[in-house]
């Protein structure tokens, strides 16, 4: 990690950026589609998604642009070096950028339809689910498991799919312990809790095969920079795993007042600052520091 080129620095902003645009995206969507039976006028966080996926296709551009700047070296004007737009439009850097894109316009028709139609259908969050996966599926065509198993690429779109849904989600929940009752902010946390037990199982073995994979054994945890900074998001995710927790067994049984409310909200506020640095120290591992055997 010692030379770190500006444009190696510039793709790691750009992928920080598209793992939270994402997360807007696949968590915004998804609360939209819980929260739609509570005490609100029109369907919630679309403009939270939409934002999400309008910047989420920006980035996307820019991500790619700067990915035929770092391969064609000649400064700044080689972002639209026709030659090496061609070869990476066919490359696995290209299957990515169209992924998105069709993962990115998929949500925003979604989103569109869901703006102008009052029930959301069993075929809408189908559709949701399945653009959601398309975009999480862009991200194994390039770094350190491109050329891994299909079974590894497949636990990491699971993986990242998941991961993005969490922390989109949170933003959401915030805004609603002030906007729901005690009794609805209860039940939808008793909601959102009941998925996401599943969902952070499935998370967690994904999650530990991929790392297994890519160290090749658990001992590099501790010999190489790749396995110290994935010990430091272990430690991340095992505090957010924690505040979870707090939440379910704590918190969420003693939702009777305002107070208990702001208590929740700002322990998801402290959720959502962790849920930051794991995605900063995540695009460092695929950006910054590859794995040592490979």
């Amino acid at each position: 990690m010692s030379d770190i080129s500006p444009w190696l620095a510039s793709i790691f902003i750009s992928k920080l950026l598209l793992y939270i645009t994402f997360a807007m995206s696949v968590g915004g969507v998804s609360a939209a589609l819980m929260i739609q039976q509570y005490q609100f006028k029109k369907t919630p966080f679309l403009s939270y998604a939409l934002t999400g996926v309008v910047l989420g296709l920006v980035f996307s551009s820019i991500d790619f642009l700067l990915q035929v700047g770092s391969f064609a070296e000649s400064g700044f004007s080689g972002m639209w070096d026709k030659m090496y737009m061609e070869i990476l439009w066919q490359s696995g850097v290209g299957i990515t950028y169209k992924l998105r894109l069709a993962g990115g316009f998929g949500l925003l028709v979604l989103l569109i339809a869901i703006r102008f139609k009052s029930v959301l259908t069993k075929p809408v969050a189908y559709t949701y689910l399945a653009v959601s996966l398309l975009i999480a599926a862009s991200f194994t065509w390039i770094g350190h498991t491109a050329e891994q198993a299909t079974w590894v690429r497949s636990a990491l779109v699971l993986h990242i799919f998941i991961a993005m849904w969490w922390v989109g989600f949170l933003y959401p929940l915030r805004v609603c312990c002030q906007a729901l009752t005690g009794d609805e902010l209860k039940k939808l946390m008793h909601e959102f809790g009941k998925q996401a037990s599943y969902l952070v199982a499935l998370l967690l073995v994904a999650g530990v095969a991929i790392s297994y994979v890519l160290e090749g054994s658990f001992t590099t945890l501790f010999t190489s920079t790749h396995g110290n900074i994935l010990l430091v998001k272990l430690g991340a995710v095992a505090a957010i795993l924690a505040i979870a927790a707090y939440h379910k067994l704590r918190l969420v049984p003693s939702l009777t007042n305002h107070q208990s409310a702001l208590a929740l909200q700002r322990s998801i506020s402290i959720e959502m600052g962790i849920a930051l640095l794991i995605l900063i120290i995540t695009a460092a591992l695929s950006t910054l520091a590859g794995p040592s055997h490979i």
